[in-house]
């Protein structure tokens, strides 16, 4: 099959998806705007850039005689517009399927991006992320006629880390993390509370407890440092790993209780397993339940079971034991074969939609501003 991944930063979703597919005798082509790291800026064996939204156009037109299937991931939404106009203008037959990684509308204010119920109707199928999101999303768009598939952020085969590196005592956090900015509005400039550890990183500081940090900007390095915390610099991804084998736990999860973390099943949590420790889960809803049921790590409800678990050996070793034994089935190869009956599912869901002389109106050609791009179905319809 030839699979074109839209994208606008090739993020390591895509990249784990994109290299499990290929792995699977799929011919698959990235067109992306940018990459999240030079490491995936070739996902795959095929790549290709466009700069501009009417860039996108003509690379959907380019690969239009060539493509089985559009596999496009938001963030942002726009790009799932822009690529279903173009493809009812130049491949009207093809399957679009909507990888949704984040949605304005699954967030805690509940407020949504002018482009997402566009770029929702406009799908063929979904994936997503994480069972809430798509609970969350069949029931906020009432699309449940829209096949959809969970895939999780598995790492790929060639990910896991088979030789630990010499182990360093503490728990890992590894994502993008802040520390509060003075005289700043959060809510008005993104600022992502979620993302703020310095609070958890005072608690553990205190009880004795190690607590490295992986993926914190060099301008909040300090604030960490001062608090008895340690953070790592940026590093390539597959070294990244190796490193993470060095700890005793990997934490998924915020104190605060935020209700990001309540539908998220994130990369990190998948890369602790490859790496192979197991995962300590705190006010982190979805996660908490994937790690207790697959006996990979525990769940703490507060910080004083946390600090617990942190310092109870056998409960460490039975858990990393575990996961030594069984992570091999947490990889994204395991998954194509789900995504490969989603795109027949997706097949069978456009050529009804075609039938049904749905309305299809595919915006104008030009690359006019993104917000003049309409979905190619009346969103009243029924889905």
């Amino acid at each position: 099959m030839n699979i074109l991944f839209v994208t606008y930063h090739t993020c390591a979703r895509a990249s784990k998806e994109a290299r499990a597919l290929e792995a699977a005798g799929h011919q698959v082509i990235v067109l992306q705007f940018v990459a999240s790291s030079e490491e995936i800026l070739y996902a795959t064996n095929l790549s290709s850039f466009y700069r501009t939204e009417n860039d996108l156009i003509q690379g959907i037109d380019r690969f239009s005689d060539w493509c089985d299937v559009i596999h496009c991931h938001n963030e942002p939404n726009w790009i799932v517009i822009a690529s279903a106009a173009a493809r009812d203008r130049f491949c009207p037959t093809i399957p679009l399927v909507f990888d949704i990684h984040d949605l304005d509308s699954q967030r805690d204010d509940g407020s949504i991006d002018a482009h997402e119920g566009n770029a929702i109707h406009a799908a063929d199928a979904f994936i997503f992320p994480s069972k809430a999101y798509r609970e969350g999303v069949y029931k906020t768009w009432n699309v449940t006629a829209t096949p959809g598939l969970v895939v999780y952020s598995f790492c790929n085969k060639a990910d896991i880390v088979e030789t630990a590196l010499p182990r360093v005592n503490g728990i890992v956090y590894e994502g993008g993390v802040v520390a509060p900015i003075e005289d700043i509005d959060t809510k008005s400039k993104g600022y992502k509370t979620y993302r703020e550890y310095v609070s958890l990183a005072k608690k553990l500081a205190a009880a004795g407890v190690a607590f490295h940090l992986y993926g914190v900007q060099p301008k909040f390095k300090l604030d960490y440092l001062a608090i008895g915390a340690i953070p790592h610099e940026m590093m390539p991804y597959s070294y990244m790993l190796r490193q993470l084998s060095r700890y005793d736990w990997g934490l998924c999860g915020h104190i605060d209780n935020h209700p990001q973390w309540q539908k998220a099943m994130p990369n990190k949590l998948f890369e602790y397993l490859a790496a192979g420790i197991p995962v300590i889960s705190i006010n982190a809803g979805e996660v908490s339940e994937f790690v207790c049921r697959n006996s990979i790590g525990v769940e703490a409800t507060s910080i004083e079971s946390l600090v617990s678990a942190m310092r109870d050996t056998k409960l460490r070793a039975s858990c990393a034991e575990f996961v030594q034994a069984n992570r091999h089935q947490f990889v994204m190869e395991n998954q194509v074969p789900g995504i490969e009956g989603l795109y027949a599912e997706a097949a069978i869901r456009r050529q009804s939609r075609l039938e049904a002389r749905l309305s299809m109106r595919a915006g104008k050609a030009g690359g006019e501003a993104t917000g003049k791009w309409v979905c190619v179905d009346n969103p009243n319809s029924a889905a």
